[in-house]
């Protein structure tokens, strides 16, 4: 597979649930901010050299993703520092008369991020609090790709755009069966990357439940080189 970019989007489209651990200080009564902790589900999908044929989106083969976030904010909570570990899945695959651009593939993902996080405090009594994100991460991959049908016979794409289990030759034209893909990914992809450093950058809505449980939502474009 040709080498190029991978972007990675992650939707947190399942609010998240941040619990607070707070403390007070020998000086003070006032409680404070320790650690925050932070579970969620979403979705991924991938842009890259995968996925450019016919009626193919960055949406068409969206995958389910989780994610577990340790943050601690420091400079009045304009900031935050934290500590991710996502998991789940990435796949895409493309449709085309061109014989050439019918690949398709789907991963296992396991990412382990260092993140910074910019907060835009809104004023007093305003439950948002819009914030920006950036950072590194490391991800482990596993990709395979689906070129059999039970597990046995290729497909074979032909140029009016369907799939069939023998070659486009001349001879074949009566013969050959029309067959549908099994979305069974059971050949490992030669080749592809087992690993990937990207870098993230997102934005999401913070929306304050009380003083230790916030919802929040958000999605992040990682840029990774591989």
């Amino acid at each position: 597979m040709k080498k190029s970019a991978i972007h990675i989007l992650s939707v947190l489209i399942i609010p998240i649930v941040i619990l607070g651990f707070v403390g007070k200080s020998f000086s003070q009564d006032e409680p404070i901010n320790l650690l925050s902790v932070t579970g969620g589900g979403g979705v991924l999908t991938f842009n890259g050299n995968i996925g450019k044929g016919k009626d193919v989106s960055a949406y068409t083969y969206i995958r389910g993703g989780y994610v577990l976030n340790v943050e601690k904010k420091f400079l009045k909570d304009w900031m935050g520092a934290s500590l991710n570990i996502m998991t789940g899945q990435l796949a895409m695959g493309e449709r085309s008369t061109d014989t050439s651009k019918n690949k398709n593939f789907q991963s296992s993902l396991m990412q382990f991020g260092l993140n910074l996080n910019f907060y835009l405090q809104n004023k007093k009594g305003i439950p948002l609090i819009p914030y920006l994100t950036t950072g590194f991460s490391y991800a482990m991959l596993n990709a395979k790709t689906d070129i059999k049908f039970n597990g046995d016979s290729l497909y074979y794409y032909w140029t009016d755009g369907s799939i069939r289990n023998l070659p486009q030759l001349p001879q074949n034209e009566v013969k050959a069966h029309y067959v549908n893909r099994d979305y069974i990914y059971e050949t490992p992809l030669a080749g592809a990357a087992k690993s990937a450093i990207g870098i993230p950058v997102g934005l999401g809505v913070k929306m304050i439940i009380c003083k230790q449980v916030e919802a929040n939502i958000g999605a992040a474009y990682h840029l990774t080189f591989t």
